[in-house]
């Protein structure tokens, strides 16, 4: 059984808010926490199953941002390892499964909690996405040689990607795009339409 399928589709987890970052399903990323209420909602995680809801605010210079701050799509995922440093924020290392959209969220003593529901990928035609996946590939590659910012391993692994919604993803996250533009390919739930867009 996947991660996917495995995703309830109705989630209650604690929700933490993220600045200048969106981040796509099968992204595994370090993030440094520092605001009490984010702290809070990552040792809430630890306490529990280690899952959390990510979800990119709309202006990151909001401290204390409520469910108008934040875009509504957002991943689930898991905390994998958390670290403490001496100044009281906390490194942790997260890996994100599945895109969910955010119903509702709680503000609590105990940091930001959200309720969620699943938000699958639509296939499409298979010819057609699968041409359209080979051209992302060829434009990807072309970009990476021409940028010249990308690592060989960041290349390489996005090369290794098979399934057309896991490519477009993969490419999304290490294209130079702004944090807007992101957020559009992270709600587009057609396959299609995301490598498309891409």
């Amino acid at each position: 059984m996947t991660i996917e399928s495995a995703v309830p589709a109705v989630i209650v987890a604690p929700l933490l808010p993220i600045r200048d970052l969106v981040v796509f399903p099968k992204m595994v990323l370090p993030l440094f926490i520092g605001r009490p209420k984010t702290v809070q909602a990552v040792q809430q995680a630890m306490g529990s199953d280690h899952k959390i809801i990510l979800v990119t605010q709309r202006d990151s210079k909001t401290d204390d941002p409520s469910m108008k701050d934040l875009y509504t799509v957002g991943t689930y995922a898991t905390v994998l390892q958390m670290l403490k440093l001496p100044d009281g924020t906390l490194k942790v290392l997260v890996e994100a499964h599945q895109r969910v959209t955010i119903t509702d969220l709680e503000d609590g003593p105990a940091g930001y909690a959200a309720k969620a529901l699943r938000l699958d990928s639509s296939e499409g035609d298979p010819k057609m996405t699968e041409a359209t996946r080979r051209m992302v590939l060829k434009r990807f590659n072309d970009y990476a040689r021409e940028s010249k910012k990308l690592s060989e391993d960041v290349v390489n692994s996005v090369n290794a990607v098979a399934l057309p919604g896991e490519l477009a993803d993969a490419v999304a996250c290490n294209l130079t795009l702004p944090i807007e533009r992101k957020q559009q390919l992270l709600e587009q739930t057609s396959i299609l339409q995301r490598l498309n867009d891409i």
